[in-house]
């Protein structure tokens, strides 16, 4: 079963009730605290844990949910129907100002366009001697042009990037 499946069967059965029964959520800090009930140990504690991959989790029942995705539902009374995105990029910042209910597709382009120290989609033709830059666009590369300068290659992929909406997207509506 496909992860997304499975998370949202998960997320079926925990009810808006029992998680505002556990856990208390601020919006203004984006910090989950334990309730004090009956069987927990630890009222008033911060809930969950860091993930290796940066995100803060939270075990609820038996089972593991995001922290962002846990401030959604408490907040608005619903899942969200995409993928929380992190509007500053801080995977920590589960603020509710913070978070976007906003489709795979759309969460992907908000991912770093720099990798290993290089811009995404600009590279160094050895045939050539330029730089060259290109961009990803619903399946399809579009070649932008060849550039004597590394600078100028980022230049014309960073105009691109704002025409095809991929940058500034943290600061966009998406």
């Amino acid at each position: 079963m496909p992860k997304v499946m499975a998370n949202r069967k998960k997320e079926k059965r925990l009810s808006h009730r029992r998680l505002t029964e556990l856990l208390e959520y601020n919006p203004d800090t984006g910090v989950f605290l334990w309730r004090d009930t009956s069987r927990s140990k630890r009222p008033e504690r911060v809930a969950g844990r860091i993930r290796d991959d940066g995100y803060r989790e939270i075990r609820i029942d038996g089972e593991m949910y995001r922290a962002g995705r846990l401030a959604w539902f408490y907040v608005h009374g619903e899942w969200p129907k995409g993928v929380i995105d992190h509007i500053d990029g801080n995977r920590l910042n589960d603020k509710i100002n913070n978070l976007r209910d906003v489709s795979m597709k759309k969460n992907i382009r908000n991912m770093s366009q720099i990798r290993n120290g290089k811009r995404v989609g600009v590279s160094f033709c050895k045939t050539t001697g330029k730089w060259r830059a290109r961009i990803r666009v619903n399946e399809q590369f579009i070649h932008l042009g060849y550039f004597p300068t590394y600078e100028l290659a980022c230049m014309a992929r960073e105009v691109a990037e704002r025409r095809f909406g991929f940058v500034g997207h943290r600061h966009e509506n998406l």
